[in-house]
């Protein structure tokens, strides 16, 4: 049982990551098998900014996750945020 439970706990994580991330991503992050990346590294520029997600990383339960948009995705989403959850005092319209 107990020499199965860290088994159970790094499969929970990958799973969680992938879910997050998406299998694309995830495998960007990750890297090559042959030549995987270093931690929050990536192999070139074009691969690090080719995706919101910037960095990534899971802390048993915690997930930390750097974003990087550009003006019009940025008020984009602050736009659809705000048609989903109006706001009562009509200060952001």
């Amino acid at each position: 049982g107990l020499q199965f439970a860290s088994f159970v706990v790094q499969y929970y994580g990958l799973v969680l990551d992938l879910l997050v991330l998406g299998l694309n991503r995830a495998s960007e992050i990750a890297g090559l098998p042959q030549r995987p990346n270093e931690y929050l590294g990536y192999a070139d520029i074009e691969t690090e900014t080719s995706h919101p997600i910037r960095l990534y990383t899971r802390y048993l339960d915690k997930i930390y996750m750097l974003f990087r948009f550009d003006s019009s995705e940025g008020k984009d989403l602050i736009q659809r945020y705000l048609i989903e959850h109006p706001d009562p005092n009509n200060e952001n319209a």
